[in-house]
């Protein structure tokens, strides 16, 4: 017995593989958009004053769909049963994941003040962010439940509902970090601390312990459904509507101001010596409270299946109307709260060959490495950690090129490219994390790309 019908490609095409932007970490003119992920990097490489406009982090990607795989499926005229059973055989038993990630800097600022010499006292930063995340985590029964039917679950219970979650909103934030000697040990302390106002635009939530069951008795005799999931969305003035084998979403017009809420980021910097430096910080901690055009859709019951007598309109069509309204949810309009993505983050720097010029120095070797812990697979974060190094050579400060290899995360294995070109104030710049889609496409199960366009005086 078969009940659904092959929904396979909805993950297919969307090939977020990183949480955090290891390019900028390793990249000394980018100093602005690292200080997005640790306030510790604020004011770096800047001399009085630093302000960037648009620049533009985005990722794709999924643990289990490489980018020959959904070209194949993009590019075949006909979808074979032996393609979808080799993306089958791909999947994780328990928690595949697709994400994708767009933030755009529309304008951040930093102010170094005061201090003795060259050294500022403080460092202070303004700016305005917009953020875009959504993610998918699944187990394999649906999709083996679809392609090859219940029997091979028989006297099983499994759980067939996919976690989907995504949230849209502007983060309005204020920075700051200092520089102590820890006592005469010549040991350099920096703590930092990004404070943020989030005014939520859109968002749908799931609880990663939202089920719906399928026990399929031995002999086919009946189905026991299990219902135990909750919903919340807030999606502007859209239309959220689940009816049996319906979804609606209309009238796609994202309303500012559908949530608010509060989110913090806390960093340290431990310097040794001037050539070694560790960044340890916690992001995303906080939350957003969305009370405006909510929906809460929620099922909490069973369901005993023997099965259905069909009945036939008069143009010979079968309804199954009752059928699919076995898992039509309630509705209540009460306002909820999301969380924001928390990730733990670990960054080491050590520089070679230093150089001082005739505003500031800088080392024509950089190392770089990111330790990278989500605490739930939810947004941008992943409870897998993604562990990556990185190397930077730079040409008399002018021109950056560095390369970078990881392991972790959504995608696994990741190779990536930065180039930074500094002209007086002016500061440009590409990279990439993950270029292996273009390389070795089998490979590659997600790419990224990122931009800087900054000054600094």
């Amino acid at each position: 017995m078969k009940f659904f019908q092959i929904l396979l490609l909805f993950a297919l095409p969307i090939t977020g593989i990183a949480q955090v932007n290891l390019s900028d970490i390793q990249d000394s003119h980018n100093s602005m958009n690292a200080s997005n992920f640790l306030p510790t990097y604020l004011g770096d490489h800047v001399n009085k004053f630093g302000i960037s406009l648009m620049n533009t982090y985005a990722s794709l990607g999924s643990s289990f769909t490489t980018f020959q795989d959904a070209k194949a499926y993009l590019t075949s005229d006909q979808i074979t049963s032996e393609m979808i059973g080799n993306s089958i055989s791909k999947l994780d038993r328990n928690d595949n994941m697709v994400s994708a990630s767009l933030d755009i800097a529309l304008i951040n600022i930093c102010f170094n003040i005061g201090g003795k010499g060259k050294k500022p006292a403080a460092t202070l930063g303004f700016g305005v962010n917009e953020r875009v995340e959504v993610n998918s985590v699944f187990n394999d029964n649906l999709l083996v439940l679809a392609y090859q039917g219940n029997k091979q679950f028989a006297g099983q219970t499994i759980n067939i509902i996919p976690r989907f979650n995504g949230m849209a909103f502007t983060e309005y934030y204020a920075a700051a970090a200092t520089d102590f000697e820890l006592g005469n040990t010549g040991i350099q302390i920096r703590p930092a601390v990004k404070i943020s106002y989030l005014s939520g635009q859109a968002n749908v939530n799931m609880s990663k312990d939202n089920a719906i069951s399928l026990y399929t008795e031995p002999q086919g005799r009946y189905l026991d459904f299990g219902y135990n999931y909750s919903i919340n969305a807030s999606l502007g003035n859209d239309s959220l509507k689940l009816a049996g084998n319906t979804f609606n979403l209309n009238d796609k017009n994202y309303k500012i101001g559908a949530g608010s809420g509060l989110g913090v980021d806390f960093a340290v910097r431990i310097t040794p010596m001037k050539s070694l430096s560790f960044n340890l910080g916690i992001m995303d901690v906080g939350s957003i409270r969305f009370n405006k055009q909510v929906v809460n859709m929620y099922n909490h019951s069973s369901y005993h299946y023997e099965g259905q007598e069909l009945t036939f309109s008069e143009n010979q069509t079968i309804s199954l109307d009752s059928l699919a309204n076995i898992a039509k949810p309630n509705y209540s309009y009460e306002a909820y709260s999301a969380k924001l993505p928390t990730r733990l983050i670990f960054t080491a720097n050590y520089g070679m060959g230093y150089v001082q010029g005739k505003k500031e120095g800088y080392y024509k070797h950089q190392f770089s490495a990111i330790y990278l812990q989500g605490f739930d697979n939810y947004l941008s974060a992943t409870t897998r950690a993604y562990v990556a190094f990185g190397y930077t050579h730079s040409f008399k400060n002018v021109f950056n090129a560095g390369i970078n290899a990881g392991v972790g995360g959504v995608t696994g294995e990741t190779v990536g490219l930065l180039f930074s070109l500094k002209a007086g104030a002016f500061r440009f710049g590409l990279n990439s994390n993950n270029i292996l889609p273009l390389i070795i496409p089998s490979a590659g199960k997600g790419a990224d790309l990122g931009m800087l366009l900054a000054l600094a005086f």
